[in-house]
């Protein structure tokens, strides 16, 4: 192959792999639970209120391209912070609790609840970087739990954080939608194993 061949496939490759600002929009979700529901938890009512979000958590990230540009990553469904509340509500139902995730329309939501969560996502990202034949992402999540007990006025605060990372030949925006899924998953399940329930208020064991 000339120089000139090769100078020509390289720059076909690069304007291929560069990026147009195309807004991406990735499922955040719980991922399904293998644990048993805890029969104790049966009873407690839970109402999980939208997460604050801090000053770095405005967008979900981005893929920067090779040849050049970016595509961004935001949460489907909403808001990081609604987003956010969501799966935390979705694992403790997975759990055993009876959980209601107030939104505008709070007509259903006990008056009363046994616990309110309220929490701060101060960093919720999935990042991307494209390479020469691959794909490097990186997820990171940092977010701020507190639980309200209504039977003794106590708070609890629980910190979710951690990182995974990842690379691909070819990629495709569910892989990192998997990373981030597969981080939440992760560190949800070891900060939530450490709970129980004490005179029907919610404690860290």
């Amino acid at each position: 192959m000339s120089h000139a061949s090769f100078a020509w496939g390289l720059v076909l490759l690069l304007a291929g792999c560069a990026g147009t600002g195309e807004i991406v929009p990735l499922k955040i979700q719980a991922l399904p639970s293998v644990r048993s529901i805890n029969q104790n938890f049966q009873e407690i009512k839970v109402v999980v209120e939208p997460f604050e979000e801090g000053s770095g958590a405005s967008r979900l990230g981005v893929r920067t391209h090779l040849g050049g540009g970016e595509t961004v990553f935001t949460a489907q469904g909403g808001k990081l912070g609604d987003v956010m509340a969501q799966v935390v509500a979705d694992n403790l139902k997975s759990m055993g609790f009876q959980v209601w995730v107030k939104k505008s329309d709070a007509s259903e939501v006990p008056a009363t609840p046994d616990i309110t969560i309220t929490g701060q996502v101060q960093q919720l990202s999935a990042q991307a970087q494209s390479r020469f034949f691959s794909t490097k992402m990186k997820a990171k999540v940092r977010v701020v739990i507190q639980a309200a007990n209504a039977s003794d006025r106590s708070t609890v605060r629980l910190n979710l954080e951690g990182t995974r990372e990842d690379a691909v030949f070819w990629f495709d925006p569910r892989e990192v939608q998997e990373l981030v899924n597969r981080l939440l998953k992760e560190n949800l399940d070891r900060l939530l194993a450490d709970i129980r329930v004490k005179d029907r208020a919610l404690q860290t064991k």
